[in-house]
């Protein structure tokens, strides 16, 4: 079973790079995507190399951005 899914990709195909996390409601409020994201961003800041990761949400979307904040982005 697909519980969620996490990484990273080109923005409008530029060199900024975005975060991206998603997980199936039925698991909502149990630290995965907050986990899922940590990761995602220690690999792109170890073995990918990258200088800066963006993460884009729609403004209603709170616990998106808690998870972000969550994660030590600003």
């Amino acid at each position: 079973e697909l519980l969620g899914f996490t990484g990273l990709r080109p923005i409008d195909s530029g060199p900024r790079i975005e975060l991206l996390y998603g997980i199936h409601p039925d698991y909502w409020g149990r630290g995965l995507a907050v986990n899922a994201g940590r990761e995602t961003l220690r690999h792109g800041f170890g073995i990918a190399g990258l200088d800066c990761v963006y993460a884009e949400m729609d403004i209603p979307n709170t616990a998106s951005a808690r998870v972000a904040e969550k994660i030590g982005m600003e």
